[in-house]
């Protein structure tokens, strides 16, 4: 007993360095896909040369289902922390 170290964490309980490293790698994703979001929105032509032509519209649609469709995926991947596995989110199959 003499010369034993306790640690400030309580026994089950995680650090604050691996609940913010936890936080991180759940919701980090998800913010640099909206901050993706928030500047290809700000573009006034993202597409580029394709959206002058007549698909640039369907396109544009599609894109657009896309990126929120990947949010959705980051989304239900950051809040279900215990079922980031690739079989679960339905990846791989």
């Amino acid at each position: 007993m003499e010369g034993e170290t306790k640690g400030f964490d309580l026994p089950g309980r995680a650090s604050a360095a691996s609940r913010w490293g936890d936080a991180a790698y759940r919701w980090g994703p998800v913010l640099l896909w909206m901050a993706g979001i928030f500047i290809f929105s700000s573009l006034s032509r993202p597409l580029g040369p394709l959206s002058d032509t007549p698909y640039g519209g369907l396109v544009g649609r599609l894109c657009h289902v896309a990126e929120y469709a990947g949010l959705a995926a980051l989304l239900y991947r950051a809040v279900l922390p215990g079922r980031t596995h690739p079989e679960v989110v339905g990846v791989g199959k």
